[in-house]
């Protein structure tokens, strides 16, 4: 995983999202739900705060450290695209 877009969510997060801490795994959240979901730093609240309410999605490979995920913005759907 890149030093990009990353966010950790703790053994806690992993249980109310329903996603492994230290295994592979992936979930679709809003932005604003997983700030709510934790007191994050300054690091975690600049990436998050200004994609609001936007689904973002989360992935992490087994081999990644516990709990880091890479974050990548779901793209809106427009009317005319069926979303």
């Amino acid at each position: 995983m890149s030093d990009g877009n990353i966010v950790y969510l703790d053994r806690n997060q992993c249980i109310d999202f329903g996603v492994e801490y230290f295994g592979a795994g992936s979930l679709c959240v809003p932005a604003d739900v997983l700030l709510r979901s934790k007191d994050y730093d300054r690091v975690h609240r600049d990436l998050l705060e200004p994609l609001g309410q936007s689904l973002v999605h989360l992935e992490r490979q087994r081999c990644d450290d516990p709990g880091w995920f890479g974050l990548f913005e779901t793209p809106s759907r427009s009317p005319a695209q069926g979303g």
